[in-house]
């Protein structure tokens, strides 16, 4: 797996919400990750490591206020999935099975970061729906909260 690039240290703090059949899957986890800029857009990157899972790399990059990327790779998947506020986006989840095409629906996008006093801080929110072709797999809500 990749390391993490050099940056400003992070914490990170991400609350994911799924509702899938009707059923409510809440994620609630902080991480260490690296705060970065590459020409105007910025990116945030950790590894997450769930009890159930492979560690992955999540890198987040945010291109402008209204188009943010996510990706999440380990050595079972790799996925990208991109968000432009209003407005479907095809895209790829490669797992160990194949390929298989999903496409996001943005529903709310806000990107806020900032140097305080107190050091670099940010958040970014995402609501999304998930389809595979014309079945919607779940309604997704991001919370991520970050600070260096």
């Amino acid at each position: 797996m990749a390391q993490l690039s050099k940056g400003t240290p992070v914490l990170v703090h991400v609350v994911t919400q799924h509702v899938q059949d009707g059923e409510l899957s809440k994620f609630d986890e902080n991480f260490n990750g690296q705060f970065f800029q590459m020409g105007t857009s910025i990116y945030l990157r950790y590894k997450e490591k769930l009890a159930d899972q492979k560690p992955a790399l999540v890198t987040i990059k945010v291109a402008a206020p209204d188009e943010v990327q996510l990706t999440r790779k380990n050595d079972d998947l790799n996925l990208h999935l991109y968000f432009f506020a209003g407005k479907q986006v095809n895209a790829r989840y490669v797992t160990q099975y194949g390929v298989v095409p999903v496409t996001t629906q943005t529903t709310k996008l806000n990107v806020v970061v900032g140097d305080t006093f107190d050091g670099l801080v940010g958040k970014i929110n995402i609501d999304y729906l998930l389809y595979s072709g014309s079945q919607q797999l779940g309604d997704y809500k991001i919370r991520l909260q970050f600070k260096g």
